[in-house]
């Protein structure tokens, strides 16, 4: 799989230029839109979400970008992702931390594209295994992560443990950097380039695990 980061600057900066790359999976930082209203959206004042399904068609290929949505009010973090000329759905941050201005939004969810399944990781939620085991355990072949600035060594920590733990590759896309932890926690790519391509070969399962299953055992789900 063949993606491409842009972690600054809006669509509409680099339009000419994209709609003349071959990738499989362009993604965009929470600077790709900006703030989207969906009064104005649906109004018609607006077309942010046409100009993704757009690019995409343009390229022929997958289109994801973050942004601030403003629900009447609400405000969420979330993810657009497109698929030649489609959209296929917004995730939005799930998990607030401490005080924060924004609000929790919906479920995860994995995304059935012309190139692969696709996990998506909005913010923060990525530092809670839960979501990663999530979209793992419902078949993601990659997860993406759309983030916000990396102030310091979490995002990346996270990044390897949860990729180690669930034998998963995890790409981040924030603002300023963006990097790709493989199934083995190891950190393949990272850069702090405003335009940068990667091709990433797409591995699953590669941990053999055992627990012990005589004796005092209990399940993994279960209280200790």
């Amino acid at each position: 799989m063949k993606i491409c980061f842009i972690t600054e600057g809006g669509l509409n900066e680099f339009w000419d230029s994209l709609i003349k790359m071959k990738t499989e999976v362009l993604c965009f930082g929470f600077n790709g839109m900006g703030l989207v209203d969906y009064k104005q959206e649906l109004d018609g004042d607006t077309n942010y979400f046409e100009d993704l399904a757009l690019l995409s068609k343009e390229i022929n290929c997958v289109v994801i970008s973050g942004c601030e949505t403003d629900t009447y009010g609400v405000k969420r973090l979330s993810v657009v992702i497109a698929d030649k000329g489609k959209i296929l759905g917004v995730s939005d941050m799930v998990h607030i931390i401490d005080n924060s201005s924004y609000e929790c939004g919906s479920g995860f969810r994995v995304y059935d594209t012309s190139c692969g399944k696709i996990g998506m990781i909005v913010s923060t939620d990525l530092f809670f295994p839960e979501a990663i085991r999530v979209l793992a355990l419902c078949d993601s072949d990659v997860i993406i992560s759309v983030f916000g600035d990396v102030i310091d060594s979490l995002p990346q920590v996270m990044m390897r443990a949860n990729s180690y733990a669930n034998g998963i590759a995890i790409c981040m896309c924030a603002r300023g950097y963006s990097q790709i932890s493989d199934i083995q926690g190891k950190i393949l790519y990272s850069s702090p380039e405003n335009k940068v391509s990667h091709d990433i070969n797409i591995k699953k399962d590669y941990h053999l695990i055992e627990s012990r299953q005589r004796g005092y055992y209990k399940e993994f789900n279960t209280s200790y």
